[in-house]
């Protein structure tokens, strides 16, 4: 799968992103909004959600909302620099904690270290949530809470975006390979009972390992 990623006063396309066959191809053109991708090291993981909210954002313009989490600023320094580069040539600027698309959709960085700095984002509305290093929270509660801030008025439910990366080990291994890798087989859609949403909600796991980003280790063996 090719992404092209229009510029947002032409017709025609101005830089095309290629995600790499296997994973990263997988993430974007998954249609559940919940998917955890995670794996070892060097799996492009914070790469692959740059693209994916490229993609977002170029769908919905204005009406694109998102946040990315770490647990620290000073952690969040390689995901701006990350979601830097990618949308630089397309026109994307950092601004202050911001990442400022021409089509004015707009990305927060933000930190989120304790449960109760989720409490901080009650209100809010995000049409993409994102987690980078999932492993590192120790519990599930703080992501649980940030939930019910994915929602919009003019963004479909699906076309909501709510990803989450990880490698193993952390503080939070094990609640997160309960949820996502024990629950079910790599690729599998596992449908959960939430009373408060009145449905069945649905996520999936999408491994990623070294192997799978030939671009990192051609570069850098």
């Amino acid at each position: 799968m090719t992404a092209q990623i229009l510029p947002f006063d032409s017709e025609e396309p101005s830089v095309t992103f290629a995600a790499q066959a296997g994973p990263q191809t997988a993430l974007l053109s998954c249609p559940i909004q919940e998917i955890f991708f995670g794996g070892a090291r060097g799996g492009g993981k914070t790469f692959v959600l740059a693209l994916d909210w490229v993609m977002h954002s170029a769908k919905y313009g204005s009406n694109s909302a998102g946040v990315v989490f770490r647990q620290s600023y000073k952690e969040l320094e390689e995901v701006v620099k990350c979601f830097k580069s990618v949308t630089w040539d397309i026109g994307g600027r950092v601004v202050g904690q911001e990442l400022r698309m021409p089509n004015g959709a707009i990305l927060k960085f933000r930190h989120l270290k304790r449960e109760d700095d989720a409490d901080d984002y009650q209100g809010h509305q995000y049409t993409w949530v994102a987690f980078d290093e999932v492993t590192n929270w120790a519990t599930p509660s703080a992501i649980n809470k940030l939930r019910a801030c994915l929602r919009s008025a003019v963004v479909p439910p699906e076309g909501l975006r709510f990803l989450l990366t990880g490698n193993p080990g952390g503080k939070g291994h094990n609640w997160v390979k309960a949820r996502y890798v024990d629950a079910g087989r790599p690729y599998e859609i596992i449908k959960e009972y939430d009373s408060d949403f009145d449905g069945y909600k649905k996520r999936v796991f999408i491994p990623s390992l070294l192997a799978d980003n030939p671009a990192l280790a051609n570069n850098d063996p």
